[in-house]
């Protein structure tokens, strides 16, 4: 899992799963128009990469990391040759391939959200967080001629339950196996995954710089400001129309009070996406932090109307009013929801609990059979179901007790 988003609290084994379809149905709408702002010079983004604001003349002394991210180490062939098997079919390779990472009388690789390693430092550690994974099973994979492609997914993002303004985003990599005419997914923990979340493959370039920004982030929480300059620099050598890429990098400058560069890295990444709110959060943050009270309101207000088409955001504010027992105002901000975005078992299953709070039971079902309808998950499937039969048999009670 690449940084600018929150790690998983835990893996469990992994899975493997059907993929029936890659959904791209839904899509963040973002500020319509950001006319209140020139592009950065090229001269001034050539000084952002530069480093040299940051790090004066020995900038341009400082050779990128060269981590060799994808390298297979013969200690990794020998397991694969004791381990997996040479002949069969290539699902009964990657079945074994799985099994034999994760079993504690082979490798015994355990999960850690906070180790972001290569494919050879991975294998050698028996650890990694889920970005680690995925490179080094692709890197087994491939050396046993499976068909393995990097898959990134968009978890839909959360908000803070203290305050509305701090987002948490998810971007959260597995891997996509093309075996014997199906499509699988080769993920640590599906139930964190669904396929209703918008998701595509990415290039193993993109993965490898997803690698370097998870380390960059490290060093600069560590307040290693050369080595993070150097890693966000080396992501963006890989992946340059990366927005959020350019925004970690002025986060960088922002921490260490170079406004100018930090201006130029968020705007150039509005420019590269202007749906990102983390770019419209960070200048409103900048701009306060310079004193600019005209633009850092203006940022304030895109950021609220851009919270404000987001149906997750509806979603959270529709649980927030319901625990204040507001439920008619709730079902207000989950109809909303649901018009932007159908496929979401979650923001039906919601509507299923205001209803009922409501005393419109006939709704409640409606929506939970909606839920139950749409959910990959089998806990969540029973769940709707052990529900609706719960509300058929308070209707049945209360037809007879009239």
């Amino acid at each position: 899992m690449g940084k600018n988003m929150m790690n998983k609290k835990q893996c469990r084994q992994a899975k493997l799963v059907l993929l029936a379809a890659i959904c791209l149905a839904w899509i963040c709408c973002g500020c319509q128009t950001m006319g209140s702002h020139s592009p950065p010079t090229q001269a001034l983004l050539d000084r952002v990469l530069s480093g040299e604001s940051l790090l004066g003349d020995r900038a341009a002394q400082l050779s990128l990391p060269e981590d060799n991210v994808f390298e297979i180490t013969p200690d990794m062939r020998d397991f694969l040759k004791m381990h997996v098997p040479s002949t069969g079919s290539n699902y009964v390779k990657l079945r074994r391939l799985i099994e034999s990472v994760m079993d504690k009388s082979m490798l015994g690789w355990n999960f850690d959200a906070y180790k972001t390693y290569s494919a050879a430092d991975s294998f050698h550690n028996k650890q990694g967080n889920c970005i680690s994974y995925a490179i080094m099973m692709i890197v087994l994979g491939r050396e046993l001629g499976l068909d393995l492609n990097f898959n990134e997914v968009y978890i839909p993002p959360t908000w803070d339950i203290q305050t509305e303004h701090t987002v948490l985003l998810f971007r959260h990599v597995n891997l996509i196996a093309k075996v014997d005419r199906r499509r699988l997914i080769l993920d640590l923990d599906l139930e964190e995954y669904d396929s209703s979340y918008p998701q595509h493959i990415i290039a193993d370039a993109a993965a490898e710089a997803y690698y370097y920004n998870n380390l960059a982030t490290d060093y600069l929480n560590a307040n290693d400001m050369e080595r993070a300059f150097l890693y966000f620099r080396k992501a963006l050598t890989l992946q340059p129309k990366q927005a959020f890429l350019w925004v970690n990098l002025g986060v960088l400058y922002l921490r260490y009070g170079h406004y100018k560069e930090a201006e130029a890295a968020f705007l150039h990444a509005l420019d590269l996406d202007s749906s990102d709110i983390t770019v419209i959060t960070n200048l409103q943050r900048l701009y306060v932090k310079q004193g600019n009270t005209e633009l850092a309101n203006y940022y304030r207000h895109e950021a609220e109307r851009s919270r404000m088409k987001n149906p997750y955001f509806r979603y959270f504010l529709a649980n927030q009013l319901l625990d204040e027992n507001q439920p008619d105002l709730a079902l207000k901000h989950i109809k909303w929801a649901i018009r932007k975005f159908r496929k979401e078992h979650r923001f039906h299953f919601l509507a299923a609990k205001i209803y009922a709070r409501l005393g419109k039971s006939d709704d409640a079902e409606k929506s939970l059979e909606q839920a139950a309808k749409l959910t990959q998950d089998d806990k969540n499937r029973l769940l709707y179901q052990s529900k609706i039969a719960r509300l058929r048999e308070i209707s049945k009670k209360d037809s007879a007790n009239p």
